[in-house]
């Protein structure tokens, strides 16, 4: 179990709106362990029960359980690629960095950027907040997972992507301020720092109102046109990557999986995203383009109008095949009014 225990560090635990602290972390990883071991529905039950005292912790181990499927799909194919007789590994030192314990980076510097706080460990990486020193300005300082850098050719093509995604300027796309690397060959990305809640909160309150869905998409639709006009998908399209600032801007998030036109980070078979809102193509691992986004939007805006995702099941296996081969539930008949 210690090893499920190092993928849920590395694989996932997405906090709503609130800072992690070592001591809920640990509560977290804690349950995390003992819920791992229990058939589905017994831990669905245990975390319900957790839920009625603690709705927080149970919110926070719902997403480790959550990103360790994920983080399964990501480490896998990567374990291919090192068997390749072409592997070549990058430097000893990546994936040294953060440290296995993410808060002991908390009051440090990386680059011109000072580390302030944990936002979030997830399966394509670790949030913090920090703040540019030159500037003096907040950011969001995000490091890729190490198995991002244990082959250098994927290592350049993930940075020379980030950077074409970087060059985007739309006032729905989040402004990345700097695509680098640490010491020790760890890529991160500095990106804007915004005041706002997620797509994600907004429908765990419930379905959101048609009009304000229906913005909300189209502000998506306008930061997503300009991408695909300069070849760039995002392949992760999901209310977590959306975030709509205190103002009603929603800014797109986390281009960290982009693929541009002639650059492609993925080999056959390799799948990218957050599997409840990939597209059949992608569930299959095969070449995909702006019409994947466009499905995933189509995704989002469904759970935003009805509270629900159109593609469910108990674990990533079951979804997949829905996704593939199942006609969602038309929302009409989940939210009356709707036409």
């Amino acid at each position: 179990m210690a090893g499920k225990r190092v993928l849920a560090e590395t694989g996932g635990l997405s906090r709503h709106g609130f800072l992690v602290t070592p001591d809920r972390w640990e509560e977290a990883l804690d349950l995390f362990d003992e819920l791992i071991r229990l058939e589905p529905r017994d831990r669905e039950a245990r975390l319900a029960l957790v839920s009625d005292g603690d709705s927080e912790l149970a919110s926070s181990v719902a997403s480790l359980l959550s990103a360790d499927d994920e983080a399964d799909a990501i480490l896998k194919p990567f374990e291919a690629v090192a068997s390749l007789a072409s592997f070549e590994p990058a430097s000893s030192d990546v994936g040294s960095f953060p440290p296995e314990d993410p808060h002991s980076l908390i009051g440090t510097s990386v680059s011109a950027y000072r580390v302030e706080a944990l936002l979030a460990v997830g399966g394509m990486g670790v949030l913090y907040r920090a703040v540019d020193t030159r500037l003096a300005r907040p950011v969001v300082l995000k490091f890729l997972p190490p198995q991002w850098a244990v082959h250098r050719a994927i290592k350049e093509r993930f940075l020379r992507e980030a950077r074409a995604a970087a060059a985007l300027n739309h006032p729905n796309i989040c402004t990345i301020h700097e695509v680098g690397e640490t010491e020790g060959g760890r890529p991160f990305i500095a990106m804007a720092f915004y005041e706002g809640e997620t797509v994600r909160e907004k429908i765990e309150r419930g379905p959101l109102p048609e009009d304000e869905a229906l913005d909300l998409a189209r502000q998506v639709s306008r930061g997503l046109a300009t991408a695909h006009a300069h070849g760039i998908v995002h392949r992760d399209i999901k209310p977590a990557n959306l975030i709509v600032t205190e103002d009603g801007v929603l800014k797109i998030l986390d281009f960290g999986l982009a693929k541009t036109d002639d650059l492609t980070l993925t080999s056959p078979g390799l799948r990218l995203g957050t599997v409840a809102y990939m597209s059949p193509e992608q569930t299959r691992g095969d070449e995909v383009d702006r019409r994947t986004d466009l499905w995933s939007l189509g995704v989002t805006l469904y759970e935003m109008l009805t509270g629900r995702r159109p593609f469910r099941g108990e674990n990533d296996r079951v979804i997949l095949q829905a996704i593939r081969h199942e006609q969602p539930t038309p929302p009409a008949q989940l939210r009356k009014h709707l036409a």
